[in-house]
């Protein structure tokens, strides 16, 4: 088959595809291999080999501009489609990062041009780029604010690139963005969703939620009982909720907890630091299951 052939197959599948979202193939499965997705895997695959896509692997994503005239067609054809096993080419992996790159939607932070040097000469181009160019050093120009944007943008995987380092102390930087970011996980995280537009997590992750619960914390915000799920066992950041809030979800992360003696030890100090009758008392009914093998 050639290319137009093939353009033409993944035309018609998609007009009727139905994007895999969670329950409908394994757990953890995400790649070509899986049953589920094998044959629209290859359907996707063809037309992306026979007009010489790059792999990701092998080569960055390349600017939009730069494409040669079938590898547009075939950009603008899956653009808005969510669902699609396109992780080994270098392609934007979300629906929200391939329509700023493409140009449909306004840019975001990562598709604003930046001014950086590399290896003695100027050069100007789209933030995304410059992090693959500079190895990530670029990120250095960003104020934390920004940083916390790019973060958000880049920590589920859409450009393939490594997100910017966020620090410890945040303060008052997240105090617009973490709400607001907040929201988003928790709607890009809501039954339904495919995988492919969240990096293929079942649930937000540990690393993610550390982030954005600090940053709910420290930016003195009142903090709704629906961002609760996204707080980790950080004693800093949890110590933020309310009360009954704090001791309920601690007593849930807790048990939940796949460390025994890390959940135990942070158990030990959130009782030493918070002392509530309510969480002592749901901390020893954890120490007193048979498994326990730490000393109360």
């Amino acid at each position: 088959m050639d290319y137009d052939g093939a353009l033409e197959k993944l035309s018609e599948t998609l007009k009727t595809f139905v994007p895999p979202i969670e329950g409908q193939f394994p757990k953890g499965v995400t790649s070509l291999k899986n049953p589920v997705r094998s044959e629209i895997g290859a359907i996707v695959y063809a037309p992306f080999r026979l007009c010489n896509w790059p792999e990701i692997q092998a080569s960055p994503i390349p600017e939009f501009k730069d494409l040669n005239k079938e590898q547009k067609k075939l950009a603008e054809l899956v653009c808005d489609v969510p669902g699609l096993p396109l992780d080994i080419f270098a392609i934007p992996q979300t629906v929200r990062a391939r329509m700023r790159w493409l140009g449909r939607e306004p840019k975001g932070l990562l598709e604003q041009d930046i001014e950086y040097n590399y290896q003695g000469e100027l050069h100007t181009d789209p933030l995304w780029k410059a992090v693959y160019v500079t190895d990530g050093e670029v990120w250095n120009q960003l104020s934390l604010e920004q940083s916390l944007i790019a973060w958000g943008e880049t920590v589920l995987g859409d450009y393939h690139i490594e997100p910017p380092r966020i620090p410890k102390k945040i303060g008052a930087a997240g105090k617009e963005w973490a709400p607001e970011y907040a929201d988003w996980l928790l709607s890009v995280f809501s039954p339904g969703t495919p995988h492919t537009e969240r990096g293929q997590y079942d649930s937000p992750p540990p690393h993610v939620r550390y982030v954005i619960s600090s940053a709910l914390a420290q930016a003195g915000v009142s903090i709704e009982e629906r961002w609760d799920q996204l707080f980790t066992l950080d004693l800093k950041s949890i110590k933020a909720l309310p009360q009954v809030r704090r001791d309920k979800l601690l007593i849930q992360l807790i048990g939940e907890e796949r460390s025994r003696n890390y959940a135990a030890k942070v158990a030990m100090k959130a009782v030493k630091q918070f002392g509530t009758k309510d969480l002592l008392k749901g901390v020893l009914k954890y120490l007193a299951k048979p498994n326990y093998k730490g000393s109360v």
